[in-house]
């Protein structure tokens, strides 16, 4: 995944929308988009991310 993300991102313009910083001003959630679209679905469609929808968090072995 870093290299996917190094290849796609090195020298592009990313924009952040949506900003949204957790009750302790630490972590922080928001959409992240390239020239060429929606990095966290990118990832996704290259099998490098799951989609978390609140469940009990499954794991990556088989």
């Amino acid at each position: 995944m870093r290299d996917y993300l190094t290849r796609r991102l090195e020298g592009a313009e990313v924009k952040l929308s949506r900003v949204v910083y957790d009750k302790f001003g630490g972590r922080v959630r928001a959409d992240i988009a390239d020239k060429d679209g929606d990095i966290a679905r990118a990832l996704l469609m290259a099998g490098f991310a799951r989609a978390y929808r609140g469940e009990r968090r499954q794991s990556w072995c088989e």
